[in-house]
């Protein structure tokens, strides 16, 4: 009278590897917007504290002079440099191995001496190319 379907539920290996990537992929694209929201407030935060310290400034009575100006991306940044190397070098054949009839090159160097200059500024979007 009464007949028992015999339905099987169980899942193939697949279909759990299907909702791991599902659950992975929503996860990464909630992050970046998690991530836009944290940079927005610091930015928002950052720029409520440059007004208060130019504020404190523009304040003749405190006797502060000058201007507290906000900081531009690392994208306006200008960095010239040099490098410069400079030393003498020595070399001579020295009587080595197996009684001195295998040489031995050495070199020296002597006075060695290196340095780099570095010029960085940071212009205002204005004046960047």
């Amino acid at each position: 009278m009464f007949k028992r379907k015999n339905t099987q539920y169980a899942q193939a290996g697949s279909d759990y590897v299907l909702i791991f990537f599902l659950i992975t992929a929503a996860v990464l694209s909630l992050s970046s917007y998690v991530i836009r929201a944290i940079h927005g407030r610091h930015l928002m935060v950052r720029g409520f504290m440059y007004d208060q310290v130019n504020a404190l400034f523009q304040n003749a009575e405190l006797g502060l002079y000058g201007n507290f100006v906000r900081g531009y991306a690392p994208y306006y940044t200008g960095v010239k440099s040099e490098s410069w190397q400079d030393s003498t070098v020595e070399q001579s054949l020295q009587a080595g191995v197996f009684g001195g009839t295998v040489p031995i090159a050495r070199k020296e160097y002597l006075g060695f001496e290196s340095g780099t200059k570095s010029i960085a500024n940071q212009l205002p979007p204005a004046f960047a190319d």
